[in-house]
């Protein structure tokens, strides 16, 4: 009998939205002269995953909000289906231009559409979390204007391309957000500044626009 690896294996329960997905270990079948056999068996009755749902721009009801809930929840179980006997806490993720910006910014909306998806997908609980919400808006409307807001949203395009770098606008100081670009200073800074644009047109014309 030999050891062969140590390791710790983290957790085998998520306990939050930052450990989502399945967890559990790997199960090593390790034969005389044939190569190991290592599958991974899934440990946790209850996983957690965090969906983002955007596009929403034609979106202005809350029954479409909530199919849209629904297909992004498949995609994402056939993208990595998990254990089949797991239970899911799930929360729905929301931001950008949207006719029904208002109700989802509203508490008890977001409410109502937790429990419906709850009900409809078979989940264990669920929370809807809006983001940076607003009206939809068409950006290159604005871009030319020869005024405080033009000249943003041409800042705004050159930071996000990254043909401009403003002063202590670091990606590494940030905040510490765990996020998959993090690596990439563009590609986290355009993360940061997705849908900036439409929200700073919203916030300067004023959202009643």
């Amino acid at each position: 009998r030999r050891v062969l690896f140590r390791s710790y294996s983290g957790n085998l329960q998520g306990r939050t939205h930052r450990e989502s997905g399945p967890k559990g270990g790997l199960l090593v079948d390790v034969a005389r002269g044939a190569r190991a056999k290592v599958e991974f068996v899934p440990f946790a009755p209850v996983c957690f995953e965090t969906v983002t749902v955007d596009g929403l721009e034609e979106v202005d009801t809350l029954e479409r909000i909530l199919a849209r809930f629904r297909a992004a929840w498949q995609e994402a179980r056939r993208a990595d289906p998990g254990d089949a006997h797991a239970e899911w806490i799930v929360r729905f993720r929301v931001s950008g231009g949207t006719p029904a910006w208002k109700r989802l910014g509203n508490e008890e909306d977001r409410a109502a559409l937790a429990s419906e998806a709850v009900a409809e997908m078979g989940l264990l609980d669920a929370e809807v979390q809006a983001g940076a919400l607003h009206p939809v808006v068409r950006v290159d409307e604005h871009l030319g204007r020869q005024d405080v807001l033009g000249t943003a949203l041409r800042l705004l395009e050159e930071v996000r391309a990254g043909r401009t770098t403003l002063p202590g606008l670091h990606a590494e100081d940030l905040a510490g957000l765990d996020h998959p670009d993090a690596g990439d200073p563009v590609a986290y800074v355009r993360s940061l500044l997705d849908g900036a644009d439409g929200e700073l047109i919203a916030r300067m014309l004023g959202p009643e626009r």
